[in-house]
């Protein structure tokens, strides 16, 4: 219930086309944890972040839908900073660990990509 779009979903696709998607159904939560867990129950499809899902995709609790689209707004972790000032060594750790972390396609997203395709 947290969603700016509420009962409706985008997505980009594969030819970087949007589509929207309106979507309806008994259970409406502002929580990702409870709606994964109703997902693992059988209680229909879910738009979470990935982080949230990729243990049970591994685990073959979950199967991910629709691997050639992506949810909108996509998500992202950017450091700020001003370029003309010098950077603490503290912040220029801080920001090449998350460089190194999330740069490249995160770890969770790694476990899902791992995961058997859906049939």
């Amino acid at each position: 219930s947290y969603q700016a779009t509420g009962r409706e979903w985008d997505f980009t696709g594969p030819s970087g086309g949007t589509v929207r998607v309106s979507v309806s159904g008994r259970l409406n939560a502002n929580s990702g944890d409870l709606l994964l867990q109703a997902a693992c129950g059988g209680e229909g499809i879910v738009l979470v972040p990935t982080f949230l899902c990729a243990e049970e995709v591994a685990a073959g609790r979950l199967v991910p839908l629709l691997r050639d689209w992506t949810p909108m707004p996509g998500g992202a972790v950017h450091a700020l900073f001003h370029e003309s000032r010098n950077l603490l060594p503290k912040v220029r750790v801080f920001v090449d660990y998350l460089a190194e972390r999330f740069g490249a396609a995160p770890s969770w997203d790694r476990l899902i990509a791992d995961a058997r395709p859906a049939p």
